[in-house]
């Protein structure tokens, strides 16, 4: 099989605005909230009701987060529903050393 060139870019860190969609922030922050529950639910083998029951989302919605359909729920929702599952949920607003990317949200998971 040939090597061919493929042709890349650089990722800016938020798929998001990589696709350029509008509010790419606030579904990367979405994202990351969503990820952590669902890795709750793989860490410990929970059925999607079962984890409903845990987080207070109706089982329909989690499926739908489950597919990547993040219409209709608030970030403050999913923030509940992470500590729920014991979660520590921090926020930090801070200056930004780096003006170019300042006004920026980011989220780290651990």
């Amino acid at each position: 099989m040939a090597n061919l060139p493929v042709d890349f870019e650089d990722s800016s860190g938020n798929v998001f605005a990589d696709l350029g969609l509008a509010g790419a922030d606030e579904l990367a922050y979405k994202a990351g909230l969503i990820g952590s529950i669902m890795r709750y639910r793989e860490e410990y083998g929970l059925s999607q009701s079962a984890l409903a029951e845990l987080t207070g989302i109706p089982q329909p919605r989690l499926s739908n987060l489950m597919r990547g359909k993040m219409g209709g729920i608030t970030s403050e929702k999913l923030i509940k529903a992470c500590t729920l599952l014991g979660r520590h949920v921090r926020i930090v607003i801070e200056e930004h050393p780096v003006e170019a990317v300042a006004g920026r949200v980011v989220m780290e998971v651990a």
